[in-house]
């Protein structure tokens, strides 16, 4: 069956390690995936305001992005929101106010923005990665001076909370914490990061509902992804293909493998399923 539906997952898969780049041969593809016909989305565990410099611009035609791991659906071109599955205000502010025990940056995805408190802001600009990636992680990011009351009283849409680098020291009581509450699930995409979402928000959900509003099946659509946070959507496709760079849980699980993210591997997964 034809290919109709095309969804990209961005850290680990279309962008390089710098977590910034985007190969030409991976923009030439996309691009002409979309002049031959199939709807690509973005399928992120990011939010709106920090999709990839790289891909917006390169390749202004992608139509569609599911983001924040599912939970908010958008049309590019228009900013329409065609699906969201975000958290109550009091689920996400008892985890703020729990979480804010602990030495790690809480940030919260509303609206396509990423709201944090100073500390949270502070913490991502003093970690030890490069100033690229700080300046990526800092984009999009609205301090505000209490962040718990603002989920309690805010009316936008509360897509996600990040925990972008929990400490070693610290990683198993956030986890005890996270898995004693109900309603919620955790997925990474990177080593030391932790993605909450509601139970019920995923990006294979996300992809679904586009599935569904462009009248696209899961057997017309192929997805490809490297990490946890992408099992479902890999799952959910009819075409699911793993990035070389998977981790062992993808690959033991998703058999078509292409290239890793530094060689092309969405190119090359392109143009053998989409461009043959």
């Amino acid at each position: 069956m034809a290919i109709k539906l095309l969804a990209l997952d961005m850290d680990g898969t279309v962008l390089q390690n710098d977590a910034i780049s985007v190969s030409q041969r991976n923009l030439r593809a996309i691009k002409t995936a979309i002049q031959s016909g199939v709807a690509v989305t973005y399928c992120t565990g990011r939010m709106r305001h920090r999709l990839p410099t790289a891909l917006l611009e390169g390749a202004p035609e992608i139509q569609y992005a599911v983001t924040s791991n599912g939970a908010s659906v958008l049309e590019m071109h228009t900013g329409k929101l065609l699906y969201s599955d975000g958290f109550p205000q009091k689920l996400a502010g008892d985890l703020a106010t729990a979480l804010s025990g602990y030495p790690i940056p809480v940030d919260v995805y509303c609206n396509g923005y990423n709201y944090c408190e100073q500390r949270a802001a502070d913490c991502i600009q003093a970690l030890p990665i490069s100033p690229s990636r700080i300046q990526e992680a800092m984009r999009g990011r609205i301090v505000v001076p209490d962040l718990p009351q603002f989920l309690y009283t805010t009316s936008l849409l509360i897509e996600k909370i990040n925990l972008y680098s929990v400490p070693e020291a610290c990683r198993k009581q956030v986890w005890q914490l996270l898995e004693c509450t109900e309603g919620i699930r955790v997925t990474s995409s990177f080593a030391g990061n932790m993605e909450i979402n509601v139970s019920t928000a995923t990006k294979a959900h996300g992809l679904a509902h586009l599935g569904a509003y462009l009248g696209i099946s899961a057997e017309e659509t192929m997805a490809i992804g490297d990490n946890q946070n992408d099992l479902e959507m890999l799952h959910y496709a009819g075409l699911p293909v793993a990035m070389g760079n998977s981790t062992p849980e993808v690959l033991e699980q998703i058999p078509t493998v292409t290239g890793t993210n530094q060689e092309d591997g969405v190119a090359q997964a392109i143009e053998r399923f989409i461009l043959h």
